[in-house]
């Protein structure tokens, strides 16, 4: 094993868990380097809340300043029936008094974007490579990589997402672990905001055995996000997302 200040991480993901253990990695005098299967960094991404925990995390990451700049606000959240007649509404002003002064939404890419900032100049990255061999002994880890090279490391974190090919190195076939939970999820910005919908707000529908959401929050801020029940992931997988989510959610406002 290495010894402070010699010691090296190799992380395979970019995301947001992969350069936020860069980042601390770094911070405790430790060498990384990250690949990232995709060819360069990706921005988008649904919004997510950084309250309690989260926001703690991002404290202690020293991001918050940084993810102040980019912070979506708050806004009021209406409750629709399946025709889109608003049943009730929660003001924006209860949403701040719950959730107290100590949260942000920013959008995933944001966050990446900040994180990224904080790690560029101390991480070395590869992007278009990850993984395809790991050999584990007492004094770290052997791994050979898709473009050819073979990098001895003290650490190996595997942070590249819910289908890891590190994962599946390390305990075998995603097949052997996975537990379908019957559930599709769905989120995405959208480029414009949503007809009908006033800016600062959001609308959204829960039945039974699915919900659905927009928020309009200006143009390049607006988002909408689905999640329903099913008996077959992998069929609804092979619809396709624009067909999949138009079988389960073609009915409300009217169809």
């Amino acid at each position: 094993m290495g010894t402070p200040g010699q010691r090296r991480a190799l992380i395979v993901g970019a995301g947001i868990a992969g350069l936020a253990a860069a980042l601390r990695l770094h911070r405790a005098g430790w060498r990384t380097l990250v690949v990232e299967r995709a060819p360069e960094r990706r921005s988008g991404g649904y919004m997510i809340n950084l309250v309690d925990g989260g926001f703690d995390a991002a404290e202690h990451l020293g991001l918050v300043p940084a993810l102040k700049e980019r912070d979506l606000g708050l806004f009021t959240s209406i409750i629709v029936s399946a025709d889109g007649t608003a049943k009730f509404a929660v003001p924006e002003e209860i949403v701040a008094a719950a959730v107290g002064p100590r949260a942000l939404t920013v959008f995933r890419g944001d966050l990446e974007t900040v994180l990224y900032q904080a790690v560029r100049d101390t991480a070395e990255f590869r992007f278009g490579t990850t993984v395809t061999a790991i050999d584990q002994d007492a004094g770290g880890v052997t791994a050979v990589l898709s473009d050819g090279r073979t990098e001895r490391a003290d650490l190996l974190v595997g942070a590249d997402g819910l289908h890891s090919a590190t994962r599946a190195l390390v305990f075998g076939p995603e097949a052997d672990h996975l537990v379908d939970m019957g559930h599709m999820v769905g989120a995405l910005p959208l480029d414009r905001p949503p007809l009908g919908l006033d800016e600062g707000t959001g609308t959204t529908f829960i039945g039974v055995g699915r919900t659905a959401a927009l928020i309009s929050l200006g143009p390049g801020r607006s988002s909408a996000f689905f999640a329903y029940r099913t008996d077959d992931t992998a069929a609804q997988l092979e619809l396709g997302a624009a067909q999949a989510l138009s079988d389960a959610f073609g009915d409300l406002g009217g169809g």
